[in-house]
């Protein structure tokens, strides 16, 4: 009978299922076929110092699924590193009363093993019966092997779960140094051709605008307004491309996180409105996180974020301003109704020269990710379940609530 217990319990830990499955499914096996009422499986979270229950099985209903630290016997399993087994006969008379309640109620025997793995502490395999079972040193031994096989489990589980975390982040810094290298280039290649451009394209533009006045109501007036438009347009993409390529020392000061996005909200308020767009901003923090940012540098990122919205909602919708902190940073999402990004596209929209529009630079977007990476922060864009897209920015917040500059 030992034999197949152990067996059943290796298959179940070394399943695919998921470690909660596996762990409960052994819980099971245990409670079912050895002399114990109640079978717990707790883990230790290293972070916050507790202990949670993952897995059970039996009768108890008032069993505990949570421990802080060096609280009950788990604690007392965790510091010794060792197993223990403990009679309600035997507990102190000063603290059985609050034992009775929380993991002896009902039960006159408890028994746990520690997890333990290349001496790392993962947890406590927690048995309890009503009466004290006679357990033979077969059934001992087999028990110790059963915690080591879930010990093994439990750690296999963790080092995969870290790998991927990991493999995540490679990935991740991959891209980043990858688009990197893609704006070093622009920024090499915009440094010697934009200049060079810049001063044929002024004079362009300045004998366009006295030709203008000489040719007067001329019927060649409209050939030479189309000239200037063009030109008008030639240096905002000169202008777009010296904005990637600038590397000026930016002047950071600390900002409460909504006014960052104000004053471009205020700006296209018309231009939503002529569109038959409705803004809504929806501050989820009170007070709003502090930011330390470049202020004309960061509303640069979110006017180019903004107008693309309105670009996408070109038969109305509504556009959402939402802030929160996340941990250590502070994160604006800026939500809109429009058509969405083909997903096949979604990998592409921060690099240089990539857009969709049919008059559009395709340096905006790279422009707001070298901005926001600039400040130590991070922008990410996807569709929403509905319609449209919401682009996220993250920035580090500052608790210095006093420092703030308006």
């Amino acid at each position: 009978m030992g034999y197949n217990i152990l067996s059943k319990v290796i298959e179940l830990t070394d399943s695919n299922e998921k470690l909660a499955e596996r762990l409960k499914g052994v819980a099971l096996e245990l409670n079912a076929h050895l002399p114990f009422d109640d079978s717990s499986i707790y883990l230790w979270n290293h972070k916050e110092k507790t202990f949670t229950l993952s897995a059970a099985a039996g009768s108890s209903t008032e069993r505990k699924h949570f421990y802080s630290k060096g609280e009950g016997l788990p604690a007392e399993v965790r510091k010794k590193r060792r197993t223990i087994d403990r009679e309600s006969t035997d507990l102190d008379p000063m603290k059985i009363s609050a034992l009775e309640k929380t993991e002896l109620d009902n039960f006159r025997y408890a028994k746990l093993y520690p997890l333990i793995s290349n001496d790392l502490f993962y947890g406590v395999l927690y048995l309890k019966a009503i009466k004290k079972p006679r357990l033979s040193p077969r059934r001992e031994e087999m028990l110790t092997v059963i915690a080591k096989q879930l010990s093994a489990s439990i750690q296999c589980e963790t080092n995969y779960t870290r790998l991927k975390r990991m493999h995540r982040e490679r990935e991740k810094l991959r891209e980043r140094l990858v688009h990197a290298e893609k704006i070093m280039a622009l920024g090499e290649l915009s440094a010697t051709l934009a200049h060079e451009i810049r001063t044929p394209l002024v004079n362009i533009g300045g004998f366009t605008a006295r030709l203008k006045k000489e040719l007067g109501e001329n019927t060649c007036a409209k050939y030479v307004d189309r000239m200037s438009t063009e030109v008008t347009r030639l240096e905002n993409i000169i202008n777009n491309i010296l904005s990637v390529a600038d590397e000026h020392k930016l002047d950071l000061k600390a900002h409460s996180l909504d006014s960052l996005t104000a004053e471009p909200i205020e700006i296209f308020k018309d231009s939503c409105a002529s569109h038959n767009i409705t803004v809504r901003t929806e501050q989820l923090t009170d007070p709003a996180p502090l930011v330390m940012a470049d202020i004309d540098q960061i509303k640069i990122a979110f006017d180019n974020i903004i107008a693309n919205a309105i670009q996408s909602m070109d038969k109305g919708g509504q556009l959402t301003v939402s802030s929160q902190r996340e941990g250590e940073f502070a994160v604006i999402t800026i939500s809109d109704s429009g058509g969405g990004i083909p997903p096949e596209l979604m990998g592409d929209i921060f690099n240089p020269f990539f857009t969709t529009k049919e008059r559009g630079t395709g340096l905006g977007l790279t422009i707001t990710h070298k901005i926001i990476t600039r400040h130590g922060g991070w922008i990410t864009a996807k569709n929403n379940d509905t319609c449209g897209v919401s682009f996220t920015v993250g920035l580090r917040s500052i608790n210095n609530h006093s420092a703030i500059t308006k």
